[in-house]
């Protein structure tokens, strides 16, 4: 039987970040997550891409672990956030088609 769209469930290998400086710095200075991996955010629900030279897809999540919202492809220099959210994954761009990730579905960090 197939589940029906927004209950897949998706175990995403991630870098936890954490703390203030690290977090308000993210992938600041860093390359593009590696292809099916992101970086975890907690008590998040915002993120800029203020200074970065690249895009990135950005995925918020609730504190059930469904996904909210995904911004796909969020260009250098932009800023988004999502009432509700709890954690905010970043992937590099295209990541989260190429995962199909969608509204409703539970995310698993690993």
């Amino acid at each position: 039987m197939v589940a029906p769209r927004g209950t897949e469930q998706h175990a995403l290998p991630c870098h936890a970040v954490r703390g203030f400086w690290a977090r308000s710095r993210g992938l600041l200075g860093h390359p593009p997550p590696a292809p099916g991996t992101g970086w975890w955010f907690d008590n998040c629900q915002a993120v800029h891409t203020v200074g970065m030279r690249y895009p990135i897809d950005v995925v918020f999540v609730s504190a059930a672990g469904r996904i909210l919202r995904i911004v796909p492809a969020l260009g250098p220099g932009r800023a988004c956030w999502q009432r509700g959210a709890v954690h905010v994954v970043e992937l590099a761009a295209g990541q989260a088609r190429h995962l199909d990730l969608r509204a409703g579905d539970e995310v698993l960090f690993c």
